[in-house]
């Protein structure tokens, strides 16, 4: 099956048949909307065709969002659960849907419309946080989140429920599901074994799977008719057949039998925010003569005017100057942190060293050093895994003195 992608950091879709093409509204971040025909996406550029039938041109950066003209469907009358990828995406499945075989997750939709095929899931339980009962019935979610979800540990949790006790988690490994798909095999901290139901598993699973460091490319979010949210890193559709698949963060996939079952494209990935826009906590020693005062610049280098990595200005981002680490609060509320980070193209000195470590919560995710000899000189491409953290701290450091002019980071910024 020839698969070109819907929109991707790297990919693109070429609309050479008429089962690719749809109309949409096209939305860009200053608000304006525009309507026509979604004809290609690349990571640089969406292609539609206007009421005039010619071509137009819209750079990605500039999309808020595609509004696909498809309605959500009505939400399910009875309860249905809940199932949370570890890059956050959503599944809404239905209570007595859920199947476990090994690791292997078969699942059923929540919401159904005969009119439009329900999505196939390809889930494992190495792609999932956790799998929460009736999470749509009083206050399950909240509770759930709050009493469960954020004290677990480095062990699985399988969760029982009653009204009087409420939520009743229990610490140990999920070896795996029944060759039926039915059954659960559990192993406790003590290391004893049992064998039960899923539909004894009153409460839900939650799933010890570290976070990893660093992300693969994330496109945006895809919304469905079916209720569904996915953070996509591609979107393909067939040429032919039109069916479209949905590749998440996490490792799963989606897979839909025409466009019809999308309702939206998030681009601006709900919210950005740009690290430019925070005040960061400053530690840095008092400035020696000669260099410069400022510990680090918003949306300009040292040397003046843009951030320059590899040839190219930028107008946002962050300066950080040597021997300098800089804190921003982050509450848990964002997801990934982006950035180009390099010695500006301006600085003369080709012995300018500096190193960079970058930290969550007192995690280490990235510790490298740049150089500035053209030779050797490469920027570094961050995409890295933010996911409920409370503090992102960076630190630009220097092997001597004078040797180091600081760091560009180029385009830095969080997104939900």
């Amino acid at each position: 099956m020839r698969l070109r992608h819907l929109f991707a950091l790297a990919c693109c879709i070429s609309a050479a048949g008429s089962s690719a093409l749809w109309a949409a509204d096209i939305v860009t971040l200053d608000g304006k909307t525009a309507q026509g025909t979604v004809m290609a996406v690349t990571g640089e550029t969406l292609t539609y065709k206007g009421a005039d039938g010619q071509p137009v041109n819209v750079p990605v950066k500039a999309l808020a969002e595609v509004r696909l003209g498809n309605k959500p469907l009505p939400a399910p009358a009875a309860a249905h659960d809940e199932i949370e990828l570890t890059d956050g995406s959503l599944l809404k499945v239905a209570n007595t849907g859920v199947r476990l075989k090994a690791k292997a997750f078969t699942l059923t939709p929540a919401v159904t419309d005969a009119a439009i095929p329900p999505p196939t899931f390809t889930v494992t339980t190495d792609h999932t946080l956790y799998w929460v009962r009736k999470a749509n019935t009083g206050t399950v979610r909240a509770d759930w989140r709050l009493k469960v979800v954020e004290k677990r540990g480095k062990r699985d949790i399988l969760v029982f429920f009653n009204e009087i006790e409420g939520f009743q988690p229990s610490e140990g490994t999920v070896i795996g599901g029944t060759d039926d798909g039915t059954g659960l095999k559990f192993q406790d901290v003590s290391g004893v074994d049992s064998q039960s139901p899923l539909t004894r598993v009153s409460g839900g699973l939650v799933f010890y799977n570290p976070p990893p460091d660093v992300l693969p490319p994330t496109a945006g979010r895809v919304f469905d008719v079916f209720g569904n949210t996915l953070l996509a890193t591609t979107v393909g559709i067939d040429e032919k057949s039109g069916k479209v698949t949905v590749k998440t963060v996490s490792g799963a996939s989606v897979e839909y039998t025409s466009l019809a079952a999308l309702a939206r494209l998030d681009f601006a990935q709900g919210n950005v925010k740009y690290l430019a826009e925070l005040e960061p906590a400053v530690d840095t020693p008092p400035p020696v003569p000669g260099e410069p005062s400022q510990p680090y610049l918003n949306n300009k280098a040292r040397e003046g005017g843009g951030l320059r990595v590899a040839g190219k200005t930028y107008p946002k981002g962050v300066w950080v100057g040597p021997e300098t680490t800089l804190k921003y609060p982050l509450g848990g509320n964002y997801r990934e942190f982006k950035a180009l980070v390099g010695i500006d193209d301006a600085v003369p000195v080709i012995t300018s060293k500096v190193t960079l470590i970058i930290e969550v919560d007192g995690r280490k995710l990235i510790e490298q050093t740049f150089e500035n000899n053209p030779k050797t000189k490469k920027p570094l491409e961050l995409n890295l895994n933010v996911k409920d953290a409370k503090e992102l701290k960076i630190t630009v450091g220097r092997e001597a003195l004078f040797s180091g002019e600081g760091l560009n980071f180029a385009e830095a910024r969080l997104q939900k």
